[in-house]
Parts: structure tokens; sequence; C-alpha cells
């Protein structure tokens, strides 16, 4: 990979103002932050279930996910900028 005269490569980063805002208790920013996070949340939660046959089968675990979800909320509040 090369860099751009621009600066480094930089893939979908959360922007400061909205990490601000979210620390701050605002709910939509707050919001942003878990859908960036949502397919790591998700790709966490999987888990191998068997159906009748024996067959794996894999599922996100809904209990998992929102208690990832609420951990990452906590963590945000907890967040101090510098």
């Amino acid at each position: 990979m090369t860099r751009n005269k621009a600066g480094p490569y930089r893939p979908n980063l959360i922007s400061r103002p909205v990490i601000v805002a979210a620390v701050s208790g605002d709910p939509i920013a707050m919001e942003r932050i878990v859908n960036h996070y949502s397919p790591y949340i998700n790709k966490l939660s999987i888990r191998t279930l068997y159906d009748e046959y024996g067959n794996p089968v894999r599922v996100i675990d809904d209990h998992m996910r929102l208690a990832l979800e609420a951990k990452l909320m906590h963590a945000i509040t907890k967040f101090t900028i510098r």
C-alpha cells in the first residue's frame, strides 16, 4: 500500500466531534459509535449451535451482543478527552 500526499491511510475512523459528543451524553453520537463497531460486536457474539441432525449452525447470541454493546456504551461514558 502506498501513502498519498494527503497523509497516512486512515480507514473509516470516527471523527473527534462525534467522540466528544458521545462522551458528553449525546444519544445520536453514541448510536453512531455503536453502529460503527456493530460488525465487530456481531463477530464476537457468534456461537456455534447444533441442529437436530448434529450439523453445526453459527448464530449471533443476542444476549452476548447486547452485553458487549452495553460495555461499549459504559466505556464511552468513562472516556476522558485530553
